[in-house]
């Protein structure tokens, strides 16, 4: 006899299609991750979406990809970019993330929405990641002088700054010489930076931005630095630069 309750519910299966698909991050979250923290956390979650949907090297290009965004813009675009272009590329970043999201969403079963909280966690993660990177990044190929050095000697019209490789008296050697020739002016200030580096001395004269590549400008402290021969500093090699306030070499003026 057939002990079956007939009004008993039948069992699911896990055979059974569910609701919902994985959960997604949706092209506005791509696109506001992207815009707000960077490529990077951009690429976290379309390679998110690409992992959760079965595409595993989907992800990590996605990954990759956005690294390579964030590297480009950081390294590769001149510091005389204009910020319009550089504000211009994130917002074209942001757009591309939200389209290479989009079709994740037109997949069936509809996918379930991901938190703006877990959104605002990757971003700050992301944030972080780059921070730490780029101080990282500072440390070892710059290491101390990255920043500006504390010691200087000044006179009237201008100072020499230096680290503690450079004594006091080499720094008050070269402020002394650069006030004799003119350079330095009293109604004017102005500030040099003295290194040493490799067994020679290096002068870091500081120009506005892009002003490297005038002619004009080339020319001037290249006359300027031609009147600081080896005899200031004895049979030491003598180099002159022109940087960016960031103290960044852009160009050559002597030898």
């Amino acid at each position: 006899m057939d002990l079956t309750n007939p009004y008993q519910a039948p069992q699911t299966t896990d055979t059974l299609p569910s609701e919902h698909g994985p959960r997604l991050f949706t092209p506005k979250q791509a696109a506001v991750a992207t815009f707000v923290g960077s490529a990077v956390t951009g690429g976290v979650l379309l390679g998110v979406n690409a992992w959760r949907l079965g595409k595993p090297m989907h992800a990590i290009g996605y990954g990759l990809g956005g690294a390579a965004a964030v590297a480009v813009l950081i390294f590769v675009l001149p510091d005389s970019t204009p910020s319009g272009v550089s504000s211009g590329l994130n917002v074209g970043l942001a757009f591309g993330a939200s389209a290479l999201a989009k079709p994740a969403w037109e997949s069936q079963p509809p996918p379930a929405r991901q938190s703006n909280w877990t959104v605002a966690g990757v971003i700050l993660g992301g944030l972080l990641l780059l921070a730490g990177a780029f101080v990282g990044w500072m440390l070892m190929t710059e290491g101390q002088k990255a920043f500006l050095p504390a010691d200087s000697v000044e006179v009237p019209g201008g100072s020499v700054m230096h680290w503690d490789d450079v004594s006091e008296e080499e720094a008050r050697i070269l402020a002394e010489h650069l006030a004799e020739v003119g350079y330095f002016d009293p109604e004017a200030e102005a500030g040099v930076i003295l290194e040493r580096e490799n067994g020679s001395l290096h002068v870091c004269f500081f120009v506005s931005e892009g002003s490297w590549n005038q002619s004009e400008t080339r020319q001037y402290y290249e006359d300027v630095a031609a009147q600081m021969d080896d005899a200031l500093f004895g049979t030491e090699p003598l180099h002159a630069s022109l940087c960016n306030t960031d103290h960044e070499r852009k160009a050559a003026v002597y030898p």
